[in-house]
């Protein structure tokens, strides 16, 4: 049995077909005919592209918060790399010692 496969759409066509549908020339299901793609897509493209305009007009403060995100995620991954070198060591150090004194391990 196959997968079935969904069609991947380009940010700049759902630019384009959302700003169809603002326009209220036609209708959301003459538009989703003519691009042959299901009106609740479209739907859903035009509420995402809604929920998010404000991004347009405040690009500067989306850039903050996405550099603060991903400087947070360096320095999280930076005490993790720290903690597993620490914890390398004393597997290393256990090692040596369990040779030392001929256990088993």
């Amino acid at each position: 049995m196959s997968k079935r496969q969904t069609k991947q759409y380009s940010a700049k066509l759902k630019a384009k077909i959302v700003m169809e549908v603002l326009k209220n020339e036609r209708t959301i299901a003459e538009i989703a005919s003519e691009y042959k793609t299901h009106p609740k897509n479209i739907q859903n493209w035009r509420k995402q592209f809604l929920e998010n305009v404000e991004c347009v007009f405040d690009k500067e403060q989306l850039l903050r918060e996405y550099k603060s995100e991903l400087r947070s995620k360096n320095e999280q991954a930076d005490e993790l790399y720290r903690q597993i070198g620490k914890l390398t060591a004393q597997v290393d150090w256990a090692k040596k010692k369990v040779g030392e004194l001929r256990l088993e391990y």
